[in-house]
């Protein structure tokens, strides 16, 4: 009966940039008998009980694609926050970029110059963050190869996850918990070395954010949409540079050592000062 729902392995689609595989076509596939998950029950105490097979089962299986959330925590506390549906990042952080430009409207008396330099400086600086947490952060291999308890967790909640269950339609953005925690010692530095400057930098950087993580929710969600006068961003979602992008993410995630190119999320400059860009898929 789930036959005709099937979507199959994201590999058999890569090349094609109009690809239907999304969180919304995705379904339940059969798991791999040697899988040794149980994607009913909650996963990160599994994943923490695995110890140095871990690494392997994470890194080297294949994915998993399922049309509803899996499981992470037995807790009901911390179950609900690790779902955010897309719309909840610009719903908390519009208006906190909004807080920061008001505060620097006072800070400088509203001179238009400072407060635009100040601001895209921010902007362009994120691009730079995203690809440093991307790879030296959330791709951190040795933590996942440690093998503890605590150590595998942690891997997985930052980013094993994503690459295990990466059509999880109510976890690909940032949960806004775990974003205080991630940008607290980026934005306490700044406030310490620019105190001045930190609010324009602060609403620069997280606009940036802003951009980067809208663009992943919608490079794993959106399908194929008609190009509307009424919904501008169609045209944008059907251009050939977003498919340039949903073909470089992908690669990120499906292509063998995908792991180790293609950071950059919003755009593919860092990657290519980095010597890190892929274009190609395998033959």
């Amino acid at each position: 009966m789930l036959n005709q729902y099937l979507v199959g392995k994201a590999s058999d689609y890569l090349p094609n940039y109009k690809s239907t595989l999304s969180s919304e076509t995705a379904t339940t596939l059969t798991q791999d008998a040697n899988d040794p998950a149980n994607y009913q029950q909650p996963l990160c105490h599994q994943v923490g009980l695995m110890g140095k097979d871990y690494f392997h089962w994470v890194h080297n299986t294949s994915p998993v694609y399922f049309k509803e959330p899996v499981p992470l925590f037995q807790s009901g506390l911390l179950e609900p926050l690790s779902l955010t549906p897309w719309y909840v990042v610009p719903l908390i952080w519009i208006p906190f970029i909004i807080y920061n430009l008001y505060i620097s409207s006072q800070i400088h008396n509203s001179q238009l110059s400072i407060m635009f330099l100040g601001y895209v400086t921010g902007f362009l600086a994120w691009f730079g963050i995203e690809i440093l947490f991307h790879k030296f952060l959330f791709h951190w291999d040795s933590l996942g190869k440690m093998g503890y308890y605590l150590t595998n967790i942690a891997h997985f909640l930052l980013h094993g996850f994503h690459h295990k269950v990466p059509m999880d339609k109510d976890r690909l953005v940032v949960p806004p918990t775990l974003m205080c925690v991630l940008s607290a010692p980026v934005y306490l530095l700044v406030k310490f070395i620019l105190p001045s400057y930190s609010n324009l930098l602060i609403a620069g950087a997280f606009t940036g954010y802003l951009f980067y993580d809208m663009h992943h929710y919608w490079l794993h969600h959106q399908t194929n949409m008609k190009s509307s006068l009424l919904n501008p961003i169609s045209y944008y979602v059907n251009s050939d540079y977003w498919k340039t992008l949903k073909s470089h993410h992908f690669i990120h995630h499906f292509e063998e050592g995908g792991d180790y190119v293609n950071y950059g999320i919003s755009n593919r400059i860092i990657d290519m000062m980095m010597g890190t860009l892929r274009e190609e898929y395998a033959k």
